[in-house]
C-alpha cells in the first residue's frame, strides 16, 4: 500500500527522557520528518527544561518532572497530555528507542489494513523491539506470552527447569528452517512502552500507567490491561525499533549459574525488579498457592547456593528484601 493512503493518520509522540539523555537527540530527529508525525510531547522525568530539540518545525509540548520518578509516572504524564491533543493516534518511545525509517510505516499499513480503526478503543500494535526480544526465533510464533507464567516465582516455574538447564548448557541459538515464514503479526498478552502504537479511544478502556511500580513490570501492568479488557496487542516483526541501551542485564544470561535479580548493575535495580515481579506475581498470576509455594521456595534454595557459589550473597539479601517488600505492598492492598 501506497504512502498516500496513509495520510488520514495524525500522530503525537511521546517520549520519555532522563537526565544522561544520551540518544535523545538522534531518537527524535529521526522521526521529525515524517509526515504523519504531527506533534512531540517531550517528558522530560528527571533531565530538566533545556532539551535543546528543534523537531523541524514540528510542534512540540514539554512536560517537566523534577525529579526522576520512573518510566510509569512519565509515560503517564506524556500520555495524559497527549490525549489533549487533536491527533487520534499516540506512538511511545523510550529516548533510546531509534526506529528502523520504515517502522511506523509499517504500524499505519497493518492498522489500515486489519480495518483497526473499528475497534481502536481494545486494539494496540507494538514494533519488534531488537533487545527485549534477543532472539528472532519469536517471530514465527502466532502467539506470545510475555507475562509471569501462573503460579512461577521470579519467573521461576519447576516444570522448565530441565529446558532451563539444557538452554545453560547449550547456548547456541536454534536454526530454523528457510520453509519457516516469519509471521505477519504476533498476538501478544502484554508489550512495553517503546514502540506502542494506539488510538485515543483505546485509554477510554484502560487506565493510565501506575506510578507505584516506579521501575520494571509497569509496561506489562499496563499493557496487559487490553486483552484482561477483551482486546488484543499486535507485536509487528517488520516494524523494528534498535534499542541503543538496555538496563537489563542481558549479557550475563552467557553464565550458567544466571538470575537478572543478581546480575544488575546495582542493588536499587535489583531491588525494584524483585519487588515488582513478586506483587504482579501474587495478584494477577496465581491459580495454584500449593504450587506457587513449591516454586518460591525451590527458587529461593537454588538462589542461596548461585549467591554462595559467585559471592553474591550481599545482592541476594537485596533481593529477598525485594521479595518481602512486594509482599506487603500485595497484602496492603488487597
Amino acid at each position: 500500500m501506497s504512502s498516500d493512503h496513509l495520510n488520514e493518520f495524525r500522530i503525537t509522540v511521546v517520549i520519555v527522557t532522563y537526565a544522561e539523555r544520551r540518544f535523545f537527540i538522534d531518537v527524535a530527529s529521526s522521526l521529525a520528518k515524517q509526515n504523519w508525525i504531527c506533534d512531540f510531547v517531550i517528558v522530560s522525568n528527571g533531565s530538566g527544561a533545556n532539551l535543546d530539540f528543534e523537531p523541524f518545525g514540528k510542534p512540540h509540548h514539554l512536560v517537566v518532572i523534577e525529579q526522576n520518578s520512573g518510566a510509569a509516572a512519565g509515560f503517564a504524564a506524556g500520555i495524559k497530555f497527549a490525549l489533549t491533543l487533536e491527533n487520534e493516534f499516540i506512538w511511545l518511545l523510550d529516548d533510546d528507542n531509534l526506529p528502523e525509517p520504515d517502522a511506523l510505516c509499517v504500524l499505519l499499513n497493518f492498522w489500515n489494513d486489519k480495518k483497526l480503526s473499528l475497534v481502536a478503543n481494545k486494539t494496540s500494535l507494538m514494533s519488534f523491539r531488537t533487545s527485549q526480544f534477543a532472539y528472532k526465533s519469536i517471530t514465527y510464533k502466532k502467539e506470545l506470552n510475555l507475562l509471569p507464567t501462573p503460579n512461577s516465582f521470579l519467573g521461576f516455574h519447576y516444570k522448565r527447569l530441565p529446558k532451563m538447564i539444557v538452554d545453560r548448557i547449550n547456548t547456541r541459538r536454534r536454526r530454523y528452517s528457510r520453509k519457516i515464514v516469519e509471521a505477519e503479526s504476533i498476538v501478544c498478552n502484554a508489550g512495553f512502552y517503546g514502540g506502542l502504537f494506539f488510538s485515543k479511544k483505546l485509554m477510554g478502556t484502560i487506565n493510565l500507567p501506575d506510578g507505584d511500580y516506579f521501575l520494571y513490570v509497569d509496561d506489562l501492568v499496563f499493557t496487559s490491561q487490553i486483552p484482561r479488557s477483551g482486546g488484543k496487542i499486535y507485536m509487528l516483526p517488520k516494524s523494528i525499533i534498535n534499542d541503543l541501551d538496555y538496563s537489563l542485564p542481558l549479557t550475563s544470561k552467557k553464565k550458567f549459574l544466571y538470575h537478572p535479580a543478581l546480575d544488575f548493575e546495582s542493588n536499587f535495580k535489583a531491588f525494584y525488579y524483585a519487588r515488582n515481579v513478586s506483587y504482579f506475581t501474587r495478584k494477577y498470576a496465581i491459580s495454584n498457592r500449593i504450587v506457587y509455594l513449591f516454586n518460591k521456595s525451590l527458587l529461593r534454595m537454588i538462589l542461596g547456593v548461585i549467591a554462595r557459589l559467585r559471592n553474591k550473597r550481599g545482592r541476594l539479601k537485596v533481593m529477598l528484601s525485594g521479595i518481602r517488600a512486594g509482599e506487603r505492598w500485595y497484602q496492603s492492598s488487597s
